[in-house]
């Protein structure tokens, strides 16, 4: 199959996405020995309400639990508040996904096409960036440890077991590895309604470095073929094969689907007919003609 991630919107896009969509933001805080699940909440939201942008390279492996499949992947990915992303795939093929907070463009060129629409309000809140979400942790989630009685785990890292107050298809679950030190999200694990995960690590953070604007704007290059995205309802997320396949569906142009929906049922219409046909036809005896 395939490894190219387009987006369908009665998803998405956030795939990947996120949809839903996925993203890490990391700041700075203080350390904190034998933290209480409070004191934890309080450092990570005072250090994200802090932040304005990030940037960090990631590594990402998808599970598809009904497929039984894995699928790595890595990247750069660059957030700003305002539901602002840029996600740039380097592997399994190349992809950027980027929004403006107005807007959403999915380029993939392999095919030689982007897809195009208008941003979900859901970029701009827990689902899209941790930028909006982990800056406010109990108003969007229920928080507890992952262990309460090993709060970290073998890196040190405190690991939080977060759950959206508002579940959407795309994110049922999200857990957290933090530095106790800094607050910068080393490890994301995002759990779907369907038990497929996205594992991503994140390495090389930048934050608050004063990313522009321009930045989360895509301008297709000559040649590149401009394809509407067929729904903008549901956010996106890091994409994973189950979205990867569904979302496929995108990147046809809606003239060639619907004329290939017009031959299919031209065809079943004739097949129709030849069968009408042959069972008005007289049987043929098998004896020979009486001379």
């Amino acid at each position: 199959m395939t490894m190219l991630y387009s987006v369908r919107m009665a998803r998405l896009l956030l795939p990947v996405g996120a949809a839903t969509f996925l993203v890490a933001v990391f700041a700075p805080g203080s350390a904190l020995a034998g933290p209480s699940l409070d004191d934890v909440v309080r450092g990570v939201e005072s250090a994200y309400g802090r932040m304005t942008d990030l940037k960090a390279d990631f590594n990402q492996t998808s599970f598809n639990k009904s497929l039984n499949s894995t699928i790595p992947a890595q990247g750069v990915v660059y957030l700003k508040k305002g539901g602002k992303l840029r996600w740039e795939y380097s592997e399994p093929t190349k992809q950027e996904i980027v929004s403006d907070g107005k807007k959403l463009w999915v380029y993939t060129p392999q095919l030689n096409q982007v897809n195009v629409g208008d941003a979900p309000e859901a970029l701009a809140g827990p689902a899209g960036s941790f930028l909006a979400g982990l800056g406010k942790v109990h108003e969007h989630f229920n928080v507890r440890f992952l262990n309460p009685a090993e709060p970290t785990d073998g890196d040190g890292n405190v690991v939080l077991d977060l759950t959206p107050k508002q579940p959407l298809p795309t994110m049922a679950r999200l857990v957290l590895a933090l530095d106790p030190k800094t607050w910068e999200v080393r490890k994301a694990i995002i759990y779907d309604q369907f038990e497929n995960t996205v594992n991503m690590r994140f390495t090389r953070l930048a934050v608050n470095s004063g990313l522009p604007d321009t930045l989360f704007t895509f301008v297709p290059p000559a040649g590149v073929a401009t394809v509407p995205l067929r729904s903008t309802k549901d956010p996106w997320l890091p994409r994973t094969r189950s979205t990867s396949s569904a979302r496929s569906t995108c990147r046809r142009s809606p003239t060639r689907s619907i004329r290939s929906g017009e031959r299919s049922r031209r065809a079943t219409t004739s097949r129709g007919a030849r069968t009408r046909s042959s069972s008005r036809r007289p049987i043929s005896s098998s004896r020979p003609p009486t001379r």
